[in-house]
């Protein structure tokens, strides 16, 4: 439940079981009856994800539903509020939230107002798995939404503004794999995830400062090699 009104970055990552799903399997995210973001995994796909700037107004509820029938491993859903920056300068009249339709409420339309939203997703994957071997670094490169972000060309985040970030990452390893990931923002470690044998996922969130030019990665820090299937890393700066 939303407990504040204003602008969020909304993720949502999705594991089906196996791959044999012959039709395409439809999700849809709603804030209460309001559908704000939909993701379709098709045929023989595993893995899907989706990242959104959003309004959304306090007490609205943030639900997922699946519009297809399904075999479901896991999922995840987060929001955060993010750090919106606003011309105090301009009239009432300019309120316009730029990320909903002209029927947004105008307590949106006002936390929107000439927003500077940061939000990062960056993803790897790979259909039938990839090896890592220790210390290796997870080439994080697939973009699924950069708001005043980049994707590293070496695999990462790159941030370029300064500030309090809420940080998840996720990870899909092959089963009774013991595996530990650690996540860096250049040299500094900043958090780390350890999966245990027989579970095959990994996730972790958390709040931390970041500078600008720092880049996030994650690094396999386990002794062994691993077997990776998707991973995903998202950066969302705060509103404080």
């Amino acid at each position: 439940m939303i407990k504040k009104s204003g602008t969020y970055g909304i993720t949502f990552n999705v594991n089906l079981a196996g791959s044999g799903q012959t039709t395409p399997a439809v999700f849809e995210i709603y804030a209460n009856a309001r559908l704000i973001a939909s993701v379709t995994v098709y045929p023989f796909a595993t893995l899907a994800k989706v990242a959104k700037i959003v309004c959304l107004e306090k007490n609205e509820v943030l639900q997922v539903k699946a519009a297809t029938t399904i075999t479901l491993y896991d999922a995840n859903l987060t929001a955060a509020r993010l750090d919106s920056h606003k011309d105090e300068s301009s009239s009432s009249s300019s309120f316009k939230c730029k990320h909903e339709s002209s029927s947004s409420s105008s307590t949106c339309k006002k936390e929107c107002r000439k927003c500077h939203e940061v939000l990062g997703y960056a993803s790897f994957s790979a259909t039938n798995g990839r090896l890592f071997d220790p210390d290796e670094f997870i080439p994080l490169n697939n973009e699924v939404i950069a708001e005043c972000t980049d994707i590293s060309p070496i695999g990462g985040l790159a941030i370029k503004k300064s500030g309090t970030y809420g940080i998840t990452f996720n990870a899909n390893l092959q089963s009774g794999t013991n595996a530990t990931f650690e996540i860096f923002a250049n040299a500094r470690l900043i958090a780390s995830v350890t999966v245990l044998p027989n579970t095959t996922l990994a996730k972790v969130g958390k709040i931390v400062c970041l500078e600008e030019n720092e880049v996030l990665q994650v690094k396999n820090a386990t002794a062994t090699q691993i077997n990776l299937f998707d991973a995903n890393l998202t950066a969302a700066k705060l509103d404080d």
